[in-house]
């Protein structure tokens, strides 16, 4: 740093010699990122939600949908610290915003399709993340979005389609997924508020990939969890062919991630157990965790009597008085050998 302050000409050119510096090493800083989903259905409706929900979970990727009527000025002053990137939609309605943090490298790619937005993460793996809306009424097709997949791509929000229950619809967008070898990342809870259906969702590829970059135990729970939302793919697929085949070969992926994230806990409980008494992260989320189930208790013990028949209630002398009298029984015993 020192260097390539005298090095520099000006201040300027040395700020943007450091930005930059700090822009390539932001690549790496970033394994995973917490990102939210919220269809909002009226920004100027439900703005206080939308603002808990943010000061509740600090997120770095926020993708709003159905956001209607937008107040640049208004997200910009509440969410200093984040880019906003807007796409409006077909009707007053509609509408996608994404926030990111500043902290991390993004760059909007520009598409013309409403309720379509785009934005790259430059990240140690560069990953395309597209916040959707898209309504019963669009004009969208999913073709549309062909062009923009890339080796590492997500794309999230409101797809108006039940996976499962949606029949023709579902078919189509499930088969365009597949073409694409898109995996679904389905939550299990509905998440529409008019019926008992799941549009709330994600579709990816090469997102395990992703994961591979990831280091140390949350890697391998990351693969555990890949692996599960591998056979709810299959699992889907084999719903609406009817494959026998599927179904068996969905039900025994699972079962392995079930079974190789339960011995990865028991692995990590027991190296917490070993590790409680060293100093370090792992000892202090062991104590963390179990003094909550310490309870603060007074000793039934009220007193001590002493050998020459003082009896005595002061702590310091009882532990002395206790302490001497083990020190005494289990001292070394003196062995008394007769002379031959």
């Amino acid at each position: 740093m020192v260097e390539e302050w005298h090095a520099s000409q000006t201040l300027s050119s040395c700020l943007s010699n450091w930005f930059l510096s700090t822009r390539r090493d932001s690549r790496t800083a970033h394994s995973f990122l917490y990102t939210l989903c919220f269809n909002v259905r009226g920004l100027d409706a439900r703005w206080a939600e939308v603002y808990l929900l943010s000061t509740k979970h600090q997120f770095d990727i926020l993708v709003l949908g159905e956001v209607g009527k937008v107040d640049l000025s208004l997200i910009g002053a509440t969410y200093p610290s984040y880019h906003c990137f807007y796409q409006a939609g077909e009707n007053a309605f509609g509408g996608v915003i994404v926030l990111i943090r500043q902290n991390i490298p993004a760059s909007r790619l520009l598409c013309s399709l409403p309720n379509v937005c785009i934005i790259d993460l430059h990240l140690e793996v560069p990953t395309r993340l597209i916040g959707i809306y898209a309504p019963a009424s669009k004009s969208l097709v999913w073709n549309d979005l062909s062009r923009f997949t890339t080796p590492s791509f997500i794309i999230m929000g409101d797809f108006n389609v039940d996976l499962e229950k949606d029949g023709d619809k579902a078919d189509t967008l499930l088969n365009w997924a597949d073409d694409l070898d898109m995996a679904p990342f389905v939550p299990d809870a509905h998440t529409s508020l008019r019926s008992d259906r799941t549009i709330d969702y994600a579709l990816g590829i090469g997102i395990e990939n992703r994961f591979r970059h990831m280091k140390g135990p949350q890697r391998v729970i990351i693969n555990r969890f890949s692996l599960l939302a591998h056979s709810r793919t299959i699992a889907l697929k084999a719903k609406r062919t009817g494959s026998v085949r599927l179904r068996e070969e969905a039900r025994r992926i699972r079962n392995i991630a079930r079974y190789e994230l339960k011995r990865f806990r028991q692995e990590q409980l027991t190296k917490q157990l070993a590790d409680r008494h060293k100093s370090g992260k792992e000892s202090n989320l062991f104590w963390s965790r179990t003094k909550r189930h310490f309870r603060k208790a007074s000793a039934s013990l009220r007193g001590l009597i002493s050998p020459d028949g003082e009896s005595s209630k002061d702590p310091q002398r009882m532990a002395n008085l206790t302490a001497d009298y083990y020190e005494q029984l289990f001292k070394e015993p003196t062995v008394m050998r007769p002379h031959p």
